[in-house]
């Protein structure tokens, strides 16, 4: 059984950071050591014509982990 390994703080950082500088989801996936699938799903969870924001990414994804 797989496992999934949710994006660190860091991870999230350096993904918004290369979103801005116009890389594709698939060289930031390369350079995170991740699936291009697992940074799609994470920009895809930003509000659609916002920007990704790593901070606020972050604290969605503290509050989906508290839920049962």
């Amino acid at each position: 059984m797989r496992t999934y390994n949710e994006l660190s703080l860091d991870e999230r950082v350096e993904m918004q950071r290369r979103l801005e500088a116009g890389d594709s989801l698939r060289a930031i996936a390369r350079s995170l050591g991740r699936a291009a699938s697992t940074i799609s799903r994470e920009r895809r969870r930003a509000p659609s014509g916002v920007t990704y924001l790593a901070q606020a990414a972050q604290g969605r994804a503290g509050l989906c982990r508290r839920k049962p």
